[in-house]
């Protein structure tokens, strides 16, 4: 067996060796746990960091939304405060013209400005210059005004053309619009010169002291009336027509021609015309203009009627001195329109007294039962205007245009009864502020029996449920299927919509066009003296004003209410007033 030799020296060099490599080993572990705590703990720190710039960019997020709504704030104020000083600025303004002295003239002093219509508010006079509110004077020239808010930006529309006014351009509390106009802004309201504005709208301009030590100042346009039907294209390229009746209005005049203004149905049209053509008015005699019974002198218009009127006249001024007579004066022959209007037997009547002793019909034309055409005498005394200026039949002179005086529930209300008693609402509203709701009232009682006829009660055969309260369309011949064909044309399915309905219908093809009265609507001698020939009248039946009158008169001869009557006055007429037939001529 062999022997083992260990070298002990050399086992201690390498258990010394071995526990130096476990030193080493375990100082670099030691090195290492050292390190990897710095990472911990700077990973730690990074994550807190990244926590950090999160809170922070939602705080910075939060104040930038806050900045851009105090910024939003700061703006509104700003404006705020701009308006508060433009308006700090024109009270100082007036308040500094108040203390100047008088004898320089220029202190502020009320005035009275009625534009059109339209009393103007918040109005002065310094300096010689008349201002007031805008919108008010833009309303009483007849154009519209709205506001933009977002561009702070008035606008003006007026006889076809723009102006704005741009709040944002003032400076040092004035400002100028599109068209040059300078104004301010008091109490949110641009105040304007009145005699700036409205001249450069082509109004006129009158001025006179009032007793309040200010001044009243009355603004219009030329008043003008064609001599004939006019045929004119508007502003917009359409085609259109000027009346012998129409109010027109001259807002510009350019060599010989004339910008202007004139009625179309319920609006107004805006065309070019030859000044030759138009005719100036210094006194339109309107219901619209006439107004105020003071400036009425019975006396005045009572020489312009011949003699032959006069007497009748002042008869009737004694028992209702509120009525107001007016002298039509008529460019036609009275003998030749009479030969006119019997022309082919266009007037007839069932009584026989007014027709021919063989009771003749034209047989070109349809007549109703038991109708024949009228004789030329009793045409004669049913066109004669001299034959019915008495309380009861000088209501087919009656005008029918607007009349603020009657223009009321109240006043309508003494006309209707029957079914239509509780229609009064309806009435005002047909007339709206063109045509007469008393008037209106009175005509629709008269044709359709008080609200009780087939049409009115909207009982048709084959028309059930369309209504027509005037008789509108319901010609000789058919006259039940005529109107009820017209009421359900024009939608009127209850009586409401026909008393609206028909009377803007009435309006716009009667009144309008200066059939204005009971008269003119059965005698249509203004389109005779246009144009030489008997068309568009309401009625054949020779009595249809006549009888018409005579209702219009059971409601409306106690109304305390100062009426406009016009009465024709032809050419030629003979001084003996036609008489009545007592029986048929012989033919």
């Amino acid at each position: 067996m062999g022997s083992l030799t260990v070298d002990l020296n050399a086992l201690e060099d390498v258990t010394e060796k071995f526990k130096s490599l476990i030193d080493n080993s375990n100082t670099i572990l030691n090195d290492f746990n050292s390190q990897k705590n710095c990472i911990d703990f700077d990973i730690a720190e990074r994550d807190n960091i990244r926590y950090d710039l999160n809170e922070v960019s939602k705080e910075l997020k939060l104040i930038s939304k806050n900045i851009v709504t105090y910024d939003m704030k700061i703006d509104d104020a700003i404006n705020t405060y701009s308006e508060i000083e433009i308006q700090l600025k024109s009270i100082m303004s007036n308040l500094d013209i108040t203390k100047k002295s008088d004898e320089n003239n220029t202190y502020a002093k009320p005035a009275e400005v009625t534009v059109g219509k339209v009393r103007v508010r918040n109005t002065t006079v310094a300096d010689g210059i008349t201002t007031g509110y805008l919108i008010d004077i833009i309303d009483g020239l007849g154009g519209t005004v709205s506001w933009d808010g977002e561009t702070r930006t008035t606008t003006v529309t007026l006889n076809g053309k723009t102006t704005t006014y741009n709040l944002n351009n003032m400076k040092d509390g004035v400002g100028h619009a599109s068209d040059g106009t300078t104004f301010t802004v008091i109490d949110g309201h641009i105040q304007v010169g009145v005699r700036e504005v409205s001249e450069k709208a082509g109004a006129n301009v009158k001025w006179a002291p009032n007793s309040t030590g200010g001044v009243t100042v009355n603004i219009d346009y030329t008043h003008a009336r064609v001599s004939r039907t006019t045929e004119v294209i508007k502003d917009n390229g359409k085609h259109g027509q000027l009346w012998k009746t129409d109010d027109i209005l001259i807002l510009e005049q350019q060599g010989n021609r004339s910008h202007i203004r004139y009625p179309v149905g319920d609006d107004y049209a805006t065309a070019w015309v030859d000044t030759d053509k138009l005719k100036i008015i210094d006194n339109i005699i309107d219901d619209d203009n006439i107004k105020n019974v003071e400036g009425y002198d019975f006396e005045v218009e009572l020489k312009k009627f011949p003699k032959s009127y006069q007497d009748q006249i002042i008869a009737l001024n004694e028992i209702h001195p509120q009525w107001r007579f007016y002298a039509d004066n008529i460019d036609v022959d009275f003998n030749g329109f009479i030969d006119s209007e019997i022309k082919h037997g266009l007037v007839c009547t069932p009584e026989s007294k007014y027709g021919y002793d063989n009771k003749w019909r034209d047989p070109k034309l349809k007549y109703d039962k038991g109708y024949f055409a009228a004789s030329r005498k009793a045409t004669a005394y049913f066109i004669d205007p001299r034959n019915f200026i008495n309380e009861r039949q000088v209501f087919q002179f009656l005008s029918s245009k607007y009349d603020p005086n009657t223009q009321n529930i109240e006043s309508v209300n003494k006309v209707l009864g029957g079914n239509l008693s509780t229609k009064g609402d309806a009435f005002v509203k047909a007339g709206g502020k063109d045509a007469s709701a008393v008037f209106l009232a009175a005509k629709c009682m008269v044709e359709s029996g008080g609200g009780k006829s087939t049409l009115a009660c909207g009982k048709v055969k084959g028309y059930e449920g369309w209504y027509n309260m005037y008789g509108i369309g319901a010609n000789d011949g058919n006259a039940l299927i005529g109107g009820a064909k017209k009421a359900k044309s024009y939608g009127w399915n209850s009586q409401d919509k026909a008393i609206i309905g028909g009377g803007q219908w009435i309006f716009n093809k009667y009144v309008a066009k200066g059939q204005d009265t009971l008269y003119k609507m059965k005698w249509n001698v203004e389109n005779y003296e246009s144009e030489g020939e008997i068309s568009h009248q309401y009625a054949t039946h020779i009595k249809d004003a006549y009888n018409k009158a005579y209702n219009f008169s059971k409601g409306l001869i106690d109304v305390d209410a100062p009426f406009v009557f016009r009465i024709p006055v032809y050419n030629n007429m003979q001084d003996a007033i036609s008489s009545e037939p007592t029986r048929a001529t012989h033919r």
